[in-house]
């Protein structure tokens, strides 16, 4: 529920950001550079803030703090248009995503065995996702309505924000299970995952991080349908299609993983992936688009759970934040880079061909998921 009102609320903004700093003064260049410093600074503090919890303990803390800042960034977006203030909130709510997630991830997988952790996750991510196709829906509505209100918007979104803060409160308190480490640990150490006690969680995170570097935003598939003549409104509709099957799609996923094999799970996932990737690259039809993107609703909702509940089989009790951490917080860093490039591409004209580097990752990923030896959790 915390996730469903956040993602609400942060779905709000995510259509309107580049309208509204467009609006008061920011150029191309600064809006790109805004957006990839927030998600650079989200990516680094998931897996500090990660590793930082697992010593610290009190998870439910770093959760509340995380979920008030994103919630504080939105109260200074409704009541500011100065660029620096804006800069700051941004930064605010990245930063607050960064603190939250790995002890979110943390409290999930605890409160799972090995056979419901893929479910877990994936109704939490299912709950997500319907914020994430309610978020732009409202806002779009109250533009119809109100042309040009961005700051209303933000002003909107506070509510399901702080909602959601609220709701912290009330989840039962976890911390770690063993004697906590009170030494300090620096940004460099957690960046290289010193101290992960398991060296198969690292090589078995390796082939899905890889797989994140050619895994660009969702932003280039939903240019190549603008580019190829559908309209907003088009465009639009396909967005909300795939945010509504990928969160019926995701506990069914979940389900499967957890009686069939999550790497098995995972491998239909990236040949799904590279399907549709492979599409993008030859088809430019309706019809076509709208059969890809229920796969592509199909491959998130087999990957964005599965994936966590894969590699929490390969950590400690005592490390699961930190590992939850690393993993995010390097795949941050890997769809900014695959941003990067294929941004260069396409300002090459080279669409086509960066899709298909895409596919052809997607499939290299899926002879790269490994056979590592798995933890135990229950004897942690």
């Amino acid at each position: 529920m915390v996730s469903l009102f956040t993602d609400i609320s942060s779905e709000m903004l995510y259509p309107v950001m580049p309208l509204f700093l467009k609006s008061i003064g920011f150029t191309f260049i600064g809006i790109g550079f805004i957006e990839g410093l927030a998600e650079a600074a989200a990516g680094l503090s998931k897996i500090y803030f990660g590793r930082l919890s697992d010593r610290k303990g009190h998870y439910n803390s770093w959760i509340t703090a995380g979920y008030g800042s994103s919630a504080f960034s939105k109260i200074l977006l409704a009541f500011t248009t100065l660029m620096p203030l804006v800069f700051i909130a941004r930064l605010l709510d990245r930063l607050g995503k960064g603190m939250r997630t790995a002890p979110r991830d943390a409290i999930l997988a605890k409160a799972s065995t090995e056979h419901t952790i893929s479910r877990i996750f994936a109704l939490h991510r299912a709950m997500d996702t319907i914020g994430a196709a309610l978020g732009p829906a409202i806002a779009l509505s109250i533009l119809y309505v109100m042309p040009g209100k961005y700051q209303f918007i933000f002003a909107v979104a506070c509510v399901p924000a702080i909602i959601g803060v609220v709701l912290t409160l009330y989840i039962r308190k976890q911390g770690t299970v063993k004697e906590l480490n009170t030494a300090r640990i620096s940004l460099m150490q957690a960046l290289i995952g010193k101290g992960i006690a398991s060296s198969h969680f690292l090589r078995s995170a390796l082939p899905l991080l890889l797989f994140a570097v050619i895994n660009s935003s969702d932003v280039f598939l939903l240019l190549q349908l603008k580019n190829n003549g559908l309209s907003d409104t088009a465009v639009i509709l396909i967005y909300i299609l795939y945010n509504v099957l990928y969160a019926l799609f995701a506990i069914p996923a979940g389900i499967a993983a957890d009686r069939w094999g999550k790497k098995k799970i995972l491998r239909i996932g990236l040949l799904c992936f590279a399907l549709v990737y492979s599409g993008f690259a030859f088809f430019d039809n309706l019809t076509a688009y709208y059969v890809m993107f229920i796969i592509y609703a199909f491959y998130a909702a087999c990957m964005e759970s599965t994936s966590k509940a894969y590699l929490s089989g390969f950590l400690g009790n005592h490390e699961k934040a930190g590992g939850f951490g690393f993993f995010s917080g390097w795949q941050s860093i890997a769809l900014l880079i695959a941003s990067l490039w294929t941004g260069c591409l396409w300002q090459l004209n080279l669409a086509h061909i960066a899709f298909g580097i895409s596919a052809v990752g997607a499939l290299m990923a899926i002879f790269m998921l490994g056979t590592e030896k798995r933890i135990n959790t229950s004897e942690q």
